[in-house]
């Protein structure tokens, strides 16, 4: 599997998201009913499945089908709709909220 990292800088007045090198995802993993994000940095984010209704909810086939998607900047699992932007989980966002949680983001 290859990863494209991308540094991709936008003004602050567009609103538009800063993703910077280190904070993008190489691999993700589930680890003990927690998901394990490792960061390009060296940096392992890790949430409860709990928190991730539709992770938690799926099937272990289908929580290991996750695409790295937008250069590592979001993760999305095709066979539940799940997406998560790591962004949102580096600020520790609500889960409800829709920072970091996208359930039809990519449909």
């Amino acid at each position: 599997m290859t990863i494209e990292y991308y540094e991709i800088k936008e003004t602050v007045l567009s609103k538009q998201p800063v993703f910077y090198v280190s904070t993008l995802a190489m691999e993700v993993k589930i680890v003990d009913q927690m998901l394990q994000v490792c960061l390009r940095d060296g940096r392992i984010i890790s949430v409860p499945l709990d928190w991730i209704s539709l992770l938690n909810d799926a099937t272990p086939h289908q929580r290991a089908n996750v695409e790295i998607r937008d250069g590592g900047a979001n993760l999305y699992w095709p066979e539940t709709g799940a997406c998560l932007s790591v962004m949102g989980l580096l600020a520790g966002s609500d889960p409800c909220s829709n920072c970091w949680y996208r359930v039809s983001h990519f449909k």
